[in-house]
């Protein structure tokens, strides 16, 4: 299977006031990205992942979960992109892997090397008339490995 290959530009990030900043830290690296404003941070201890819900995610599925890579993130990859950091991503979308009252869960599941580091990626997105995974993408694209001072 050939794999599809992009740069994406910034296209339909809200302006820089409505997004806000996130630290966190993975294995002992220090990340930070901007969000949207109300979007809400979640530590999962027994995986050592952190997960970013979107600030409307009350019923739905939509948040970004990052997790230290492993070898679970080596799969084929249908496409892969570079953001407008500079950081390259290879992930496969599955639409439908589900639902419930908040409708069909799309997911989008990858690999993401930024700054020398490398993560495993999961974004999902549910809706009633669709859904949308790749919506982390643009967001992604303002992450960065916060350097020690």
């Amino acid at each position: 299977m050939a794999a599809s290959s992009c740069v994406l530009a910034q296209v339909s990030v809200p302006s820089d006031q409505s997004l806000e900043p996130v630290e966190f830290a993975l294995e002992n690296v220090h990340y930070r990205i901007l969000v949207p404003r109300r979007s809400r941070l979640s530590h999962i201890r027994e995986s050592g992942c952190v997960r970013i819900w979107g600030p409307l995610s009350v019923r739905s599925m939509t948040f970004l979960e990052l997790c230290p890579a492993s070898s679970s993130v080596q799969g084929p990859f249908a496409s892969r992109a570079t953001l407008t950091n500079g950081a390259r991503v290879r992930y496969t979308i599955d639409h439908d892997i589900g639902g419930g009252s908040g409708g069909t869960e799309g997911e989008l599941k990858g690999r993401l090397d930024v700054d020398g580091t490398a993560l495993a990626l999961t974004c999902r997105d549910q809706g009633e008339l669709g859904n949308n995974p790749s919506w982390c993408l643009q967001y992604l694209g303002y992450l960065k490995v916060k350097k020690s001072r």
